[in-house]
């Protein structure tokens, strides 16, 4: 087991089928930790591989202690090893399970269990329930995380950059400020018009049911969730091109390019007024008003 352990880089090695049967039903000299897992993306356990880097922290420190030869960790893998898993009908991996040595245990009068690792089962609760389970205190060893490290330290550069444009340049941020608030108010109205709360509060379905493409539940008592997001892109882009032709068209100099730029934003805000109307005509047949589709 020694060198089974130090073949893998946390001491958390995998074992096949025949491997854990001998290891189970022999009896043993030092306490077991198993591991019923599968790591494979196909078979979609998305719960196995959030657990398998917080037992590699467990096994990783008790790797070094001073008791190692007491305890192994190892883990089967389903995709190797199904019959094991279908042995012990287990359909819903990850499951820890702990084997306490007659010889090797804090308590004489601890016996076998298993551990259902649920989603935010992190190291310390994971170490809590073996220490419960087997009796010996579990540490906490993490290899070092360049990546995570290289992050945080690029927030911080960039952290600092802007405290140092926001102090050398005020009015700049002052616009900028402004701009950001004024754009969050335009998004609540536009969300709050688009139906948002009313799809908050009842939770309809998405989409239609049954194969059907439709994105509009008739009628003005029902409402699909899709038709909100619909509603507010169409809301928002008609919200945007207005404020373009206000604010940004009559700084264009050349009058050629400023008259060629106006006609774009026209076209484009009667085209999505357009669907606008369209869309409150499948809400209500009776509404009157069209612009280019019927």
């Amino acid at each position: 087991m020694q060198k089974l352990r130090d073949s893998d880089q946390f001491g958390f090695p995998e074992i096949n089928e025949q491997d854990f049967i001998d290891l189970v039903q022999s009896p043993n000299d030092f306490n077991l930790v198993i591991l019923l897992t599968t790591l494979d993306e196909s078979l979609g356990c998305s719960r196995c591989q959030e657990i398998q880097p917080e037992i590699n922290a467990i096994s990783n420190y008790w790797k070094t202690s001073e008791n190692k030869d007491d305890l192994f960790f190892v883990y089967v893998e389903a995709k190797n090893s199904i019959e094991v898993f279908r042995k012990l009908q287990i359909s819903d991996p990850p499951r820890l399970l702990s084997f306490p040595s007659k010889t090797k245990t804090k308590n004489e009068n601890m016996k076998p269990g298993e551990m259902r690792l649920t989603s935010g089962s992190d190291a310390v609760k994971i170490s809590k329930a073996l220490n419960q389970a087997l009796g010996y205190e579990f540490g906490i060893s993490r290899p070092f995380d360049y990546l995570d490290f290289a992050y945080k330290g690029l927030q911080v550069i960039m952290g600092a950059a802007f405290l140092y444009l926001a102090f050398t340049n005020i009015s700049l941020v002052k616009d900028m400020v402004k701009n950001l608030f004024l754009a969050g108010i335009m998004m609540f109205v536009v969300s709050m018009n688009s139906g948002y709360v009313w799809t908050h509060i009842k939770n309809p379905p998405y989409m239609n049911g049954g194969g059907s493409n439709k994105y509009f539940a008739p009628g003005m008592q029902d409402q699909l969730g899709v038709e909100t997001l619909i509603i507010s892109s169409l809301y928002g882009t008609c919200a945007t091109i207005v404020i373009f032709m206000i604010k940004r068209v009559p700084k264009i100099k050349n009058e050629y390019v400023q008259s060629a730029v106006m006609i774009v934003a026209m076209i484009a805000l009667v085209v999505a007024a357009s669907y606008v109307f369209s869309d409150y005509a499948i809400k209500n047949s009776g509404y009157p008003f069209r612009i280019l589709i019927k």
